[in-house]
C-alpha cells in the first residue's frame, strides 16, 4: 500500500490566506491544516474589522503554529499582527510593532522548542531609513515588545540575523 505523502510525514501542512467575507466585509486571514486526507474547515485567524493581507505562517515539529499578516491600523499604515494556535484554538491577535510606518515583507519562523521570531520590514521615522525589526515570542512567557532595529539602512536592505541575536 503506497501512503499518501501528507500522512507519511512527520511534518503538518497548514495553509493561510487572505480572503474576502462573503457579507462584502473585509478581508481576514483564514487557515485550513491537511490531516487525514482532506483539509479542514477554514477557521479565521484575524480580527474582525481590518482588512488583512499578506499572511506568512510558521509551524513546528510538533505541530504548533504562528501566523503574522499585515492589516490597515493606526494612521492608516499597515500594522503587523499575529496569533499561535494553542490548545486546539487560534489566540485573539496582538500587534506586534507600534511604528509611524508601514510595515513591509513580514516573516515568521519557529524552532524546535515553539519559539516564534518575527521578522519585518518598517521606516523608522515618518521620512526616515528603512529598517529591518523583529519581535520574538518564547513558548513560556508572553509576547514581547519590539526589538530595537536591526540594522538602520537608506534603501531596502534585508539584515543577516545571527545566532543569539
Amino acid at each position: 500500500m503506497t501512503c499518501a505523502v501528507p500522512q507519511c510525514l512527520p511534518f503538518q501542512i497548514v495553509a493561510v490566506w487572505s480572503q474576502k467575507q462573503p457579507d462584502a466585509g473585509p478581508y481576514r486571514i483564514t487557515a485550513s491544516r491537511f490531516t487525514a486526507g482532506a483539509w479542514t474547515v477554514p477557521v479565521t485567524v484575524s480580527a474582525a474589522g481590518q482588512d488583512a493581507y499578506n499572511p506568512r505562517i510558521a509551524v513546528d515539529g510538533a505541530g504548533n503554529r504562528a501566523v503574522v499578516w499585515t492589516a490597515l491600523g493606526s494612521a492608516e499604515n499597515d500594522d503587523l499582527f499575529a496569533a499561535r494556535y494553542e490548545a486546539g484554538g487560534w489566540t485573539v491577535p496582538v500587534q506586534l510593532e507600534t511604528g509611524l510606518g508601514t510595515v513591509r515583507d513580514p516573516q515568521i519562523d519557529m524552532d524546535a522548542d515553539c519559539n516564534a521570531i518575527a521578522t519585518w520590514t518598517q521606516p523608522e521615522t515618518e521620512t526616515g531609513p528603512i529598517v529591518a525589526m523583529s519581535n520574538v515570542y518564547r513558548s513560556d512567557c508572553p509576547v514581547l515588545p519590539p526589538q530595537e532595529p536591526l540594522e538602520p539602512a537608506p534603501v531596502l536592505n534585508k539584515a543577516a540575523f545571527r545566532r543569539g541575536d
